[in-house]
Parts: C-alpha cells; structure tokens; sequence
C-alpha cells in the first residue's frame, strides 16, 4: 500500500491550516520531499477481518501497488523497505552483521542512528524540544535541558550538538529529522513498535520529536509515535525520545 500521511483529526483541528506540511514550515520546509517508502502493510482486510491473505474478494484496491509489491524482499527490511547497516565508520555491513552503528535507508537515501541500552545514546533517554532558530522555532525557543538522558544537554538542540561532536558513522551534520523523514521509517505492519527493530533495535514504542513547530500554536511541536506509527504533537516541555538522521538536503 502506498504511504500515507496518518496523523490524528485532533492534532489536524488543533494545529490550524496556516501550515500543515509533512516537511515543515518556514526554513524546515525548504528541505525537499524525500522519496517514500511504502507502509509496509502487507495483508488486506474486509469489513469484519483483518490480517487476511490479499486479494480478499469483493475488498479491491488493497495491496496492489508500491514497493510493498513491486519490490518487496525481506533480505534488506520487510517488504518494500530496503536497509543498509553501517559500522562505526560509516561503512557498509552485511545484513546479517550481529553489531552495527548506524542504518542507510537505500530509498530515501536517508542515514539513521541506532539507538543502544547505555551512555549518549541511551533507547530510554527523554529530551525537551529547544531550538534556538527564530526562523524555525514559529516563535517559541522551547525548554533547555529539561529532560532525563547522560552525556548531553537533556534538549532536541544538546542532543544534536554532542552526537555531531561524537562524529557516529564518521558524519558530523547530524540533525532533527521532519516529519515526512521520521514516518518515512514507520512500518505499519508492525506495532510497538512500528518499526524493523531487525534494523532498528531498541526502538521505544513511544512519541519521538521532529524538527518541526506547530505553526498556529508554537508552544508545540510535531512527533512521531512509534506504537502505531501515527503523528502528532506535543507540548515543546514533554519529554519524548529522539532518534537523529543525517543527508537529504
């Protein structure tokens, strides 16, 4: 099935017309569109079931185009999804390395960090959204080191400056991902959480932030929640997770 945008009609109300963008608004929305992997979703359904073996009769449309079909092959991610894992250094593994550091996303082109169980990068590590940019905070700088994490300022912009200054994978422009790029990585046919955690291990089932401020009300900011793979927004004083992402510009 072909990727769609799932964000909740409450979040869709609250949030206003003036700027409702995957990508963000402002200098986040000048990043261009990534190329889309598909949901992932795999089965079909009909009005009682779901989870059924595709076609299902009388139920069309589901699960006939995309990559989920054009290009599914669960060697490099489930199905449509296509995965690279790199060490230390950036350089590429096998798929079936037992130890890696970062993940290519060989669709979007895009690289991700895997979070660990300790230190810096810590899976359960919590962060309030700060960003210091008038340009693309929509007015509001958010709170300083509010959260609950080791090594870094406990804040989207600490969080970012101590990976760069760690230089994961050999990259040093490390950055908050939009909203577009981190549901790029939701697989929806998985729940907490909704993601390749073959690929993504220690992944929490839980909010983790975008870049991207809510631009009718600036005190919050977008999220991703990897429990189910929908989006939403937070106040900028929550503490959720973080994941970073390099390339795409």
């Amino acid at each position: 099935m072909q990727m769609e945008f799932h964000m909740t009609w409450h979040g869709l109300l609250l949030a206003g017309l003036s700027c409702i963008s995957l990508s963000g608004c402002g200098d986040n929305a000048a990043q261009p569109k990534i190329r889309r992997n598909d949901t992932g979703i795999t089965s079909c359904a009909d009005n009682q079931h779901a989870r059924l073996q595709c076609p299902v009769t009388g139920f069309p449309g589901q699960h006939e185009s995309g990559r989920d079909v054009t290009d599914s092959n669960d060697s490099d991610g489930h199905a449509g999804f296509s995965f690279t894992k790199l060490d230390k250094d950036g350089h590429d593994l096998s798929s079936d390395a037992k130890a890696w550091s970062c993940v290519r996303d060989n669709v979007t082109g895009l690289i991700w960090e895997i979070k660990t169980t300790s230190g810096l990068q810590n899976k359960d590590a919590t962060y309030t959204w700060y960003q210091e940019n008038p340009k693309i905070n929509a007015g509001f700088i958010g709170i300083k080191n509010g959260g609950h994490c080791e090594g870094s300022d406990c804040d989207t912009s600490g969080y970012v400056s101590a990976l760069n200054k760690q230089e994961l994978c050999g990259y040093h422009d490390w950055r908050m991902p939009n909203v577009d790029e981190l549901s790029s990585i939701t697989n929806l046919n998985e729940s907490a959480p909704a993601i390749d955690a073959r690929y993504f291990p220690e992944t929490v089932a839980a909010a983790y932030w975008t870049s991207v401020p809510v631009a009718t009300l600036p005190a919050n900011a977008w999220d991703v929640y990897f429990k189910g793979g929908g989006s939403d927004w937070d106040n900028k004083q929550n503490l959720l997770h973080v994941r970073l992402v390099r390339g795409g510009k």
